[in-house]
């Protein structure tokens, strides 16, 4: 006995369409939940923070010396400041810069104003950052050196996010547009 209904089959063409809009749309939410973790993992999206501290370390007085790393695209900016004891206390003459305990470079007090932008780092690698402030006592003349807390910045970049998205949207404006224009050979009956 045969049916007078038509028993539709997706053709080839039709198949792979559909696999390919599959795709698309599975590329594209795993681009978006990949970036949404990390971003999440970030409750500030920066690290101003010192390192955990050992039990050694937490005794230490109050810092003299406050130093805040701030993660952009591939570069890393720094902040610090003297607590108020410490400059009436003293006279800065240059500031000692240490990146994952490497110098990397040494700044006169009249070329900065409390920051530094560190440009020469690779995005997704942690960075630990360190301030020593070189100086004289204000009523002597002793030296004085004056080291902050350690700041970690890991540089991060999203650039790639919205040529992702922008090309799973054209591929799925073309999978769209392809089913609607081949809507009638799509399928094909007995």
């Amino acid at each position: 006995m045969m049916s007078s209904e038509k028993l539709l089959i997706p053709s080839r063409s039709c198949v792979l369409t559909f696999v390919i809009l599959i795709l698309l749309l599975v590329m594209m939410m795993g681009t978006a939940n990949a970036s949404l973790e990390k971003l999440l993992e970030r409750q500030d999206f920066t690290t101003s923070s010192s390192n955990p501290t050992t039990p050694e370390e937490e005794e230490e007085p109050e810092e003299n010396l406050t130093l805040t790393a701030v993660p952009r695209d591939g570069e890393v900016e720094l902040y610090w400041s003297l607590s108020e004891n410490k400059s009436e206390e003293m006279e800065v003459d240059y500031y000692n810069i240490t990146r994952d305990e490497e110098p990397i470079i040494r700044l006169n007090v009249s070329k900065t104003s409390h920051s530094y932008l560190d440009e020469r780092v690779d995005n997704w690698v942690e960075y630990t950052y360190q301030v020593e402030a070189v100086g004289q006592e204000i009523n002597g003349s002793e030296r004085i050196n004056v080291t902050s807390n350690r700041a970690s910045a890991t540089p991060e970049s999203y650039w790639w996010i919205w040529p992702a998205l922008t090309i799973n949207i054209v591929g799925l404006g073309y999978v769209v547009y392809y089913f609607y224009k081949n809507k009638d050979k799509m399928f094909f009956g007995d």
